[in-house]
């Protein structure tokens, strides 16, 4: 489950870098209880 997180990340990075988004917010968890979390905001500076 911690791989398709990682692979949402890597799709609002390229939101970022084609200019489609300034801002943005993705998700990633894993674990028994999906106790391990990665939460990433990214933001593109003009």
């Amino acid at each position: 489950m911690f791989v398709a997180g990682l692979e949402r990340i890597g799709f609002a990075a390229q939101h970022i870098w084609n200019g489609s988004a300034r801002r943005v917010l993705a998700h990633a968890t894993s674990g028994p209880a999906l106790q391990q979390n990665l939460v990433a905001v990214m933001e593109r500076k003009n």
